[in-house]
């Protein structure tokens, strides 16, 4: 399914609202993340710079789920 997304994505040039707790999911499908926390932005990156990202909480975040 993913597959499908990031080249429909790259056929018809489209954007995707992608929401998910999977943050690897979205660094393999998305340009950019934003890491939401109590319902408010706390950090958005490209996917690129997520080793980078200011937040305490983004950092933390990020720790816990990327190897």
């Amino acid at each position: 399914m993913l597959e499908l997304l990031k080249s429909l994505r790259k056929i018809y040039e489209m954007s995707y609202i992608f929401i998910t707790h999977d943050i690897q999911t979205a660094a393999y499908l998305c340009d950019r993340v934003m890491i939401l926390r109590e319902g408010r932005i706390d950090e958005i990156a490209a996917v690129e710079q997520l080793k980078d990202v200011k937040s305490a909480y983004a950092r933390k975040l990020l720790q816990m789920v990327i190897t």
